[in-house]
Parts: structure tokens; sequence; C-alpha cells
């Protein structure tokens, strides 16, 4: 049993969730690659592991999809949330 809590502990280190709203979350994951970036996933975003890769100017990393624009406003909302980790 305790060999499963610590798998479980292991996931939640691999990304932590900045914020939600409208049905998509913002990850940061750890130790990811430059330029920095944050993950955006919901419903609509068609790479469900992947989700779509978002900058710090906000737009989605050069190669990503084009977002779908409840996730746009979900990031406009939740900016002061993600440029915090993208900065620090």
């Amino acid at each position: 049993m305790l060999k499963g809590i610590g798998v479980l502990t292991g996931i939640v280190i691999m990304a932590a969730v900045i914020g939600k709203s409208g049905g998509y979350i913002v990850k940061k994951l750890p130790n990811d690659h430059d330029p920095a970036h944050v993950h955006i996933y919901g419903d609509n975003i068609a790479n469900k592991a992947h989700g779509i890769r978002v900058g710090l100017d906000g737009n989605p990393l050069p190669g990503e999809k084009e977002l779908p624009p409840g996730a746009r406003k979900a990031i406009k909302k939740l900016w002061e949330l993600i440029i915090k980790p993208l900065l620090g």
C-alpha cells in the first residue's frame, strides 16, 4: 500500500496545476525545456497528453495549434497566476 502512495505522490509532483477556468486547466511542468511556457488542456484541445504550450506573451509557441476562444479567455483570466511560475 505504501508503494501506491509513493507513485501517487510522484504524479502530483510531475505537474503543478496553476489554475482552472472555464473547463481548461493550466499546468507548469517541472524541468520543462526553453522557452518558458505553460501547458493548457481542455476538451476541445486535441492533444490530451501535451495540451497547447503557451509562452510568456500569452500566445502558443511556434508549431503549436491556435488557442480555441475559451482557452484564450482562460489564459487571460489566469494570467497573473501563470506569469509568476514562468518568471520565477
